[in-house]
């Protein structure tokens, strides 16, 4: 199972070697993470940093990875994130 690593403030090299200890399946996990918080800052650049945009980005994104987690599941893939990791209720 895979987990997000929450490495805080870090130099580039202190986070080469982490990602250079991490299993497939984690550093898998991280270009997912990677990409989908490039996408979002993106996103809210383009459109602007307004809480409700904000909220509703959350709302939606979180609908979607339960239906994914859904069909994991259904597959047979297990579940790679078994909870949202966000830290925002």
């Amino acid at each position: 199972m895979a987990t997000i690593e929450n490495l805080g403030p870090t130099t580039r090299e202190a986070f080469i070697t982490e990602i250079r200890r991490m299993e497939i399946p984690a550093l898998i996990a991280q270009q997912c993470v990677q990409q989908g918080a490039i996408h979002g800052v993106a996103f809210l650049l383009k459109t602007g940093m307004k809480e409700d945009i904000a909220i509703e980005m959350l709302a939606s994104l979180r609908v979607n990875m339960q239906l994914i987690r859904e069909e994991a599941h259904r597959r047979g893939a297990g579940d790679l994130f078994p909870f949202d990791q966000t830290g925002f209720e």
